[in-house]
């Protein structure tokens, strides 16, 4: 058998490679997280509006919003914030 010479003789692994592993899987996941609440949050918002559930049974996502923010949950300018966002998005898809 020859004996092969390491192709890092003399230098020290710098974990490069391991990194840069490391970042995009966290760049994944962390868009994965906040895909899946968008998406959660638009099929809410479009099944809600096209009249497939009645607003007892699925208020829209907007309305929700708003109830939140006057019992003071969440702050007003927060649930404006949120809710010029939705519609932005919402908008987009069409």
């Amino acid at each position: 058998m020859a004996r092969l010479a390491p192709a890092t003789l003399g230098k020290k692994p710098n974990g490069a490679p391991e990194k840069a592993a490391r970042f995009v899987y966290t760049l994944v996941w962390g868009f994965a997280r906040i895909f899946s609440v968008v998406a959660l949050a638009l099929t809410w918002e479009i099944l809600a509006r096209s009249g497939t559930f009645t607003p007892f049974q699925l208020p829209a996502l907007s309305a929700v919003i708003d109830r939140i923010s006057a019992k003071g949950v969440l702050h007003h300018n927060a649930a404006a914030r949120h809710k010029r966002r939705l519609a932005h998005a919402i908008k987009e898809m069409r």
